[in-house]
């Protein structure tokens, strides 16, 4: 069974917004990654930077066009 999770662009705990426009859909792999290497979420070209330098974009950006009013460091 093929299923996938969310993760947040910036914490609630960091006073990140709980809406939609800020959460990213990931395989469970990448989302493992993406916490296990702190890798930082570049909203300005969709892609998740890991520390070694490496840029992974968002394949299916488009639920973030539904709430373009918010803005995330």
């Amino acid at each position: 069974m093929a299923f996938a999770e969310t993760h947040p662009i910036q914490y609630l705990s960091q006073g990140g917004p709980d809406v939609s426009g800020t959460i990213v859909v990931l395989c469970p792999n990448h989302h493992r990654i993406v916490h296990a290497t702190a890798a930082r979420f570049n909203r300005q070209s969709l892609s998740y930077e890991y520390p070694n330098g490496l840029r992974e974009p968002l394949i299916l950006p488009d639920h973030f066009a539904q709430a373009p009013h918010i803005s995330v460091p």
